[in-house]
């Protein structure tokens, strides 16, 4: 360990460090452990010192990172730092069951990706904040996984589910005429507020969860993402909601392994650097499954039947990224 990490401590902290490891693992004896034949390694003190000064200086890149943040009260930057963790410890309390595909006998994973694609575009159409679309499949998706769906009842799930969402976070949401207007009538003002309230009722009233968008902005500034690497990963999350494979990833973990694949498509030296692993939980080789769904879903994304996605990110507000190929050239 180099002397400039050593000197990042004072003299109390490195003892107070000591002390946390002494209470923990009691030195029985001062000689050396006997090597037992087929055993591994005892963790030694050195590897937890080095441990707990990597994880000290991850923290000071990350108090570097946000210390412009006290200037702007939308950052409560007083906060941010126990909100991110508070997310991360409670993501997964109410994932959508990962299989519950399996157990719909009305429609397929074709279906709901045919409603989502439509969904990006009413969300375009409306002009919706980001989250709105996250919150939206996630309440689609855990309605599903508690209830049966009917194929000719889908398209009113996804309004409603949107409905719910915009209510949540839209400033001026649109009203349920608007939604029963989108449908083409299909269904009615009333046929939209009693699916209303079935939804709310099946997922027992928690309707805002995190999502994607909810770790998006912390561990994009901590990856030091410029404008075109934003759009590129928000690109790659979008994608991935079309595919109800990836309903199995935590959230945190789809924008970890979305920023893992981006860095590598961009040509970063490090595609995952300590100060990420740190700050997202997520090693560089958990997140390998899920970055190479995102990086196949990414690759198909020109030829495949649904654009919706594609269109949207073809356009110059996202910098046309659905046009990139690997190392940031246009095709």
């Amino acid at each position: 360990m180099s002397g400039g990490v050593l000197e990042k401590f004072t003299e109390m902290e490195i003892l107070e460090i000591s002390n946390v490891m002494e209470a923990q693992w009691p030195v029985v004896s001062r000689r050396a452990p006997k090597k037992v034949a087929g055993s591994a390694a005892p963790v030694g003190a050195s590897s937890l010192m080095r441990g707990a000064m990597q994880a000290r200086v991850c923290e000071d890149q990350v108090v570097a990172i946000f210390q412009g943040d006290v200037h702007d009260p939308q950052r409560v930057s007083e906060y941010a730092a126990d909100v991110a963790m508070l997310l991360l410890d409670k993501e997964s309390l109410r994932l959508p069951k990962p299989d519950y595909m399996e157990h719909q006998r009305d429609i397929n994973a074709n279906m709901r990706a045919i409603l989502v694609d439509w969904l990006v575009e009413v969300h375009m159409k409306y002009k919706f904040r980001p989250e709105t679309l996250f919150l939206t499949v996630n309440i689609i998706d855990r309605y599903l996984s508690v209830r049966s769906a009917p194929r000719n009842q889908l398209q009113l799930l996804g309004v409603v589910s949107m409905l719910i969402a915009s209510k949540y976070e839209e400033i001026d949401p649109p009203r349920v005429n608007e939604f029963a207007h989108i449908t083409d009538h299909t269904y009615s003002k009333r046929e939209i507020i009693n699916m209303e309230c079935q939804v709310l009722a099946a997922l027992e009233f928690q309707v805002t969860v995190p999502t994607p968008r909810d770790f998006l902005d912390r561990l994009q500034r901590i990856n030091g993402c410029d404008a075109v690497h934003r759009s590129f990963v928000g690109y790659a999350l979008e994608l991935a909601l079309l595919d109800v494979r990836l309903v199995r990833h935590p959230p945190s973990v789809l924008v970890s392994a979305a920023l893992l694949m981006s860095n590598e498509f961009f040509g970063r030296r490090q595609a995952w650097p300590d100060v990420m692993q740190h700050v997202s939980r997520c090693s560089e080789a958990s997140l390998r499954s899920c970055a190479a769904d995102l990086k196949v879903l990414q690759e198909a994304a020109s030829t495949a039947s649904l654009q919706a996605v594609r269109r949207k990110y073809q356009l110059d507000l996202h910098h046309a990224v659905a046009d990139l190929r690997p190392g940031g050239a246009r095709a």
